[in-house]
């Protein structure tokens, strides 16, 4: 099993159309998989990219789309509807190359997010409002770093969003919370949510309801990584962890990932070109697994971004790992296929 690199994302519409958006080879392509006539059409959209880049789809199956071009540093902000394309260059005068770019929709303005180096190993975390044509543009906070940047989330909540981030403090790596009020653009003050001595690595997030987060990241110990899940609780400005629980052996377990299923909490990861998993069941307290997906040897895996308008959909999730180039998603579910790894004591 080989675990592709590409970014990529998967789009559904209220019809059940499949939208792949795919980097590749500095370009980035879309196949869209017609659920209708059952079949699939592919053009590329944009040549000589940026591999950052991020697409999303609103709840009138409108796609929205940000990528940088390598010649010029040139920002694009793309929509797609009924088959076509129209394109806005962000005035940015950018001159370095952005990294994670993200957009949230706040009924018919915009809001772009993107981090960027600023010198040395430190990143500046940048924010572009777009209300009709008129763009404010402004850096929110700084991330510090060892040389390696890691992915942010971004959570929609409340009148605002939650920003999610590791940030090098004391020599150590640490996550941070910050809430960015996007009617009145503040930015609260940042929260620590562990100050433990280890470097963590690969974070991903899931809001489960208003007062409950659940995160998931690597812990390097002893040149290798071990996944941690814990549960913070969003109580107002004090945001602190709740639980933890340790989800898999100290080897090379990376790219952490939760998932929602029915109500069921997946946590899938990447260990040794295997698919790894634990789960904890809907009304259970613990963790059952991990467990290790056979099924998938010999296949080309990439973690898909997921954003979907299909109703009742029964899982919830921002990335899962899935086969390629035919898609089917691998890591939670049906475990008749998978096998009971046992797991040391932490």
């Amino acid at each position: 099993m080989s675990l592709l690199k590409n970014s990529s994302y998967l789009l559904t519409d209220t019809f059940g159309n499949i939208y792949h958006i795919l980097y590749k080879d500095n370009n980035i392509e879309f196949i869209r998989y017609d659920k209708i006539l059952s079949n699939s059409k592919q053009n590329t959209i944009a040549k000589n990219c940026n591999e950052h880049f991020f697409a999303t789809i609103d709840k009138n199956n409108k796609i929205y789309m940000i990528y940088q071009k390598l010649d010029n540093n040139e920002i694009y902000f793309n929509t797609y509807s009924n088959g076509i394309w129209n394109s806005l260059i962000l005035p940015s005068e950018e001159k370095y190359k952005i990294y994670e770019p993200y957009i949230i929709k706040d009924y018919n303005n915009f809001h772009v997010f993107y981090v960027k180096n600023s010198g040395s190993n430190d990143y500046d975390f940048i924010h572009t409002s777009i209300y009709n044509k008129d763009l404010i543009k402004n850096k929110l906070f700084t991330i510090k770093t060892k040389g390696i940047l890691n992915s942010y989330n971004v959570i929609p909540y409340n009148k605002g969003i939650i920003i999610l981030y590791i940030d090098l403090k004391n020599h150590y790596n640490n996550i941070v919370m910050r809430y960015f009020d996007l009617e009145n653009n503040k930015l609260e003050k940042e929260i620590i949510l562990n100050k433990e001595k280890n470097e963590k690595y690969y974070l991903d997030s899931l809001l489960l309801n208003n007062k409950t987060l659940s995160m998931t990241y690597s812990v390097k110990q002893e040149e290798n990584f071990k996944i941690v899940f814990d549960y913070v609780n969003l109580n107002n400005k004090h945001a602190q962890v709740e639980s933890r629980a340790i989800l898999s052996n100290l080897s090379n377990a990376i790219y952490p990932t939760i998932i929602n299923n029915n109500g069921d909490i997946w946590t899938c990861w990447y260990e040794y070109q295997n698919i790894m998993s634990s789960v904890k069941r809907k009304n259970k307290d613990n963790f059952e697994g991990p467990y290790l997906w056979r099924k998938v040897k010999g296949e080309n895996i990439l973690r898909y971004a997921y954003y979907s308008n299909i109703k009742n959909n029964s899982y919830k999730f921002n990335y899962a790992f899935g086969t390629f180039p035919d898609i089917s998603f691998i890591g939670f579910g049906d475990i008749s296929d998978a096998e009971k790894i046992p797991l040391k004591k932490n």
